[in-house]
């Protein structure tokens, strides 16, 4: 799934709360908010203000968000599920 400017009235960080609630047929408000699930550097630019960015190239950020892989890039979104392991890789000594 890919999201774009299509979207304006919506920040990155609400479109992709917006498209994860969606694709799990949940409320938005019963995810865990994104600011608890993305690190300290993603963070800073997703909410960055946009006249902070003004004239800077765009910085392309992925993160794991409620079982999907996230990749931000400018203001393009892609959100794809993270495939399922199975037990064996989760549980097997080595």
């Amino acid at each position: 799934m890919s999201t774009s400017a299509e979207r304006h009235s919506e920040s990155i960080c609400e479109q992709i709360v917006t498209a994860v609630a969606d694709r799990e047929g949940v409320d938005p408000l019963d995810l865990v908010p994104l600011y608890e699930a993305v690190g300290p550097e993603p963070r800073r630019s997703l909410f960055a203000s946009a006249s902070e960015n003004v004239g800077r190239p765009s910085a392309s950020h992925s993160f794991t968000y409620h079982g999907y892989e996230v990749t931000v890039d400018g203001d393009t979104v892609d959100i794809s599920k993270q495939p399922e392991r199975p037990d064996s890789e989760l549980s097997s000594p080595r």
